[in-house]
């Protein structure tokens, strides 16, 4: 499982921390764009990409730092996905 080295605390704030950042972006790119959210490009990856990672990621050595930032990374993406979608509508 992708989040199984973030903690429960982790994975509930970084939402909101996230939404509070984009929400302050989305001030200052108003007027470049009705939608500001479109400022942030996200790339996608293919399948197989996300299952060797989550492979990768379950497999990390005890203590390793880096699963826990791809966890933040993902927080992340949701939550520009999520304004994203608010503002397709």
């Amino acid at each position: 499982m992708l989040f199984r080295n973030v903690s429960r605390m982790r994975r509930r704030t970084l939402p909101l921390i996230a939404a509070s950042c984009l929400a302050g972006c989305a001030v200052a790119a108003s007027s470049v764009s009705t939608n500001p959210c479109q400022a942030i490009p996200l790339r996608d990856y293919s399948r197989e990409f996300n299952a060797e990672l989550a492979d990768e990621v379950d497999t990390a050595p005890p203590g390793a730092r880096w699963p826990a930032a791809v966890g933040d990374y993902v927080a992340l993406r949701d939550a520009v996905r999520a304004c994203k979608s608010v503002t397709e509508r």
